[in-house]
Parts: structure tokens; sequence; C-alpha cells
């Protein structure tokens, strides 16, 4: 490899050991109360580690990466995770990609069985639906992505946030990057403001017209570089997967 390539992809490597592991919206707004009850907070030891989706009442789609802080239950039912209507799931049983080596090299996603179903739990949640297989989103078609943890201030917060971003074609988020990107991926950005996601929220929902087109894999180091776009993995891609595992479990 070229001394170039080689630096480059150092730069991306340790960009992408900083953005899978934290957890803030940059630049976003609170969620309403009742709203966005399909989102999860992903937790370890109960701490919270990754976002994530509920999409069938004991199915919960998030990233692949988000296996390495060793998941064990997830929150859902709130949109404040202090609230007296948050519920602890256990989670049954993890679902990796099977490709799945790095979030740089894609197939990001993972789906976690619960060991009960949420409704039984006695509070209300949402779900949120999958795209058809080979859903395509319009350029400049904006989205939105919500998580908790720290703000752009780094206060440490407990309460859902949400940024709305525009969806970048592939060729931008390529130039942008400087570097390949790995296959079946969505590009988003703040159109050079800097908001978006960042580490923490891994693993949680691109939403586009209410649908669950991506799944939050990585950014740039420090999640505050405005001209490098977000990279999510692209759900419809992998819906024949999703439902093997949904029919078999």
């Amino acid at each position: 490899m070229h001394a170039l390539g080689a630096l480059l992809l150092f730069h991306l490597v340790i960009s992408l050991g900083q953005s899978v592991h934290g957890s803030k919206i940059i630049n976003g707004q609170i969620v309403p109360k009742n709203t966005m009850l399909y989102m999860v907070s992903v937790q370890s030891r109960n701490r919270h580690i990754c976002g994530g989706s509920l999409i069938r009442e004991d199915i919960v789609i998030t990233a692949a990466h988000c296996e390495a802080g060793r998941p064990d239950s997830v929150l859902l039912g709130s949109q404040n995770l202090k609230s007296r209507d948050v519920i602890r799931v256990r989670i049954k049983q993890k679902f990796m990609h099977p490709n799945y080596t790095s979030a740089f090299r894609g197939k990001d996603i993972m789906i976690l069985k619960l060991s009960a179903k949420a409704s039984s739990k006695g509070k209300h949640v949402q779900t949120i639906p999958l795209p058809k297989a080979g859903t395509k989103l319009r350029f400049d078609q904006i989205c939105t992505v919500a998580g908790w943890g720290l703000t752009e201030d780094n206060t440490i917060v407990d309460v859902l946030r949400s940024v709305k971003l525009s969806v970048v074609s592939q060729r931008v988020c390529q130039w942008r990057w400087n570097f390949r990107l790995p296959p079946n991926v969505i590009c988003a950005s703040g159109n050079g403001h800097i908001k978006g996601d960042c580490d923490g929220d891994s693993g949680g929902p691109l939403i586009c017209n209410g649908v669950g087109m991506g799944v939050v894999s990585y950014g740039a180091k420090g999640c505050r570089a405005p001209y490098a776009p977000n990279v999510y993995t692209d759900v419809s891609k992998y819906i024949g997967w999703i439902n093997e595992i949904l029919q078999k479990n």
C-alpha cells in the first residue's frame, strides 16, 4: 500500500475507533414526549452503550459493532431514561450479520431478540416499519436521526434528542471521506453545519418518511467535522436476512 493510502487508512481507523464508543447528538432538539417510542437504549450493566429501534415487540435492530460493548438489556417506553415509565427487558439472543468484521467494512447490522414482548410489560411502545428491499432514497431528502447521551457542549443528558440531516450521494460522500466506502451504506450530513449523530448514537435509526431506512454506523473523528457525512447501514439491502431471522424467531 502506498504511504498516502496507509496514512488515510490509519486516520480512518482512528476516527472509527472514536466514533463507535461515545454518545452524542450534535446540535439536536429534545424529542417531544410520547413520540419516537420505537427508540431503544441498548445497555450493558445498566449503562447506555448504543441506540436501537424496535421493529417487532420482541425484536430490536442495532449496529453490529455495538456487540463490542457486550449488551445485555434494553430500555424502552420513554424518551427519558430516568423516567418511571421506562422499562428494562433482557436480551435473549443476538444475531450479528455473519459477514461483519468491522464498521468501516460494512454489514454493520445486528438483531436483538428480547426475553419478553415489550407490550407484556404494560407500557406503551411503538414499532418502526422497515423499507422494502432495494428502496432508494432521493439525494437531499431530509431524514432524522435520534439518540441519547452527550450534547455538543459535552453535557450529559438522559432525554432523547433528534436532528434532521440531508441524504448525500455516494459520489459526494466518497469524495468527502477520501476513502472507499463500505458497500450498502447511506450517507447523510448537515450540509456544512456541525450537526448529526456521534458515537453512542451508533445503532439508532436513520428515519426517512417514518421508515427506519438506516442504522447509525460511523462518522468523522470527534463528530464535529461538518463536511464529512455520517455513514449508515442501508437496511433495505438486508431485508431478506432480517426476515429470515424474524421467521425463525
